[in-house]
């Protein structure tokens, strides 16, 4: 383990249960921790059930424990989630959390719920999730606290069935807005353009659009080292553009690439990435 400041912390021993009964997945961990001159002894418990209905559908329960040897010290994440699946085109994806933690009672919960259809050549999804400011899951975590945020994506991918080069073109859109889960103001919106094709050896090319906006509250430090390099309070709205392609994955030699240029919070930013591949039968692979 580590503690808060990333010093190692010694695990004195765990032990794991996971299977099947009938239609149930069960799984089971708990793991004690030794005590260390930054924190005390714990012990973490995880649990979870998983009930398989249908085809491609569930429901489930989960429970997360965190016990220390001082009294009063303790976390415990506990919730439901569900996904289910009709016609292998319409789903629907749900949660609902709660934390128990000392000294934050109170707006302490997480929520999501998304709904999408899928086919040959249609893509939709609409998305509702909030943190709560106090839900604090300490034996996981989260990528951002006290937020609700909204999500929305499109995508028409039309089959180019008289084509023997092209498979399908591309074309989507997607909308972010993250906001305050107590003020409801825009932290965070970005929307998203793009155009592709898709070609029958399963190569393809792409270009895209993204603007972004961002509030920060407060100094954002990016580079502490000197010379360090921040971010002031304010409004940002910043644009990029990106262009893609992938010779497919399926061939002995393949190949891929992307460029993104545009603006960054108060500056620019361009980015590469490039990819070759070399699988000349099914024993030996090489990367670059």
């Amino acid at each position: 383990g580590l503690s808060a400041g990333g010093t190692p912390i010694p695990i004195l021993g765990g032990a794991r249960l996971t299977g099947q009964i009938d239609r149930y997945d069960l799984g089971f961990l708990t793991m004690k921790t030794d005590r260390s001159s930054s924190a005390p002894s714990n012990t973490y418990v995880v649990g979870r059930v998983k009930r398989n209905l249908f085809r491609n559908s569930f429901v489930g329960g989960l429970w997360t424990n965190r016990d220390s040897t001082i009294r009063g010290d303790y976390n415990r994440v506990y919730g439901s989630d569900a996904h289910f699946e009709f016609y292998n085109r319409l789903e629907f994806d749900s949660y609902i959390l709660r934390s128990d933690t000392p000294g934050k009672s109170g707006r302490n919960a997480a929520r999501r719920f998304q709904t999408g259809w899928r086919d040959e050549e249609i893509t939709a999804s609409v998305e509702y999730t909030t943190v709560q400011a106090n839900f604090n899951p300490e034996a996981g975590f989260i990528r951002r606290r006290d937020n609700t945020q909204y999500s929305g994506d499109f995508a028409w991918k039309p089959l180019m069935r008289n084509s023997d080069v092209i498979r399908n073109l591309s074309f989507s859109t997607s909308v972010d807005y993250i906001g305050g889960s107590e003020t409801g103001k825009v932290e965070t919106r970005t929307q998203a353009a793009n155009i592709g094709v898709q070609f029958e050896n399963n190569g393809s090319l792409s270009f895209g659009v993204t603007e972004t906006f961002d509030r920060l509250n407060q100094r954002f430090v990016i580079h502490r080292t000197a010379p360090e390099v921040s971010i002031a309070p304010g409004d940002y709205t910043y644009r990029s553009y990106g262009v893609g392609g992938s010779t497919g994955q399926n061939r002995k030699i393949s190949a891929s690439g992307s460029f993104t240029m545009g603006d960054f919070w108060d500056g620019r930013r361009n980015t590469a990435n490039a990819g070759f591949s070399w699988n000349p039968n099914a024993h030996f692979g090489l990367d670059l």
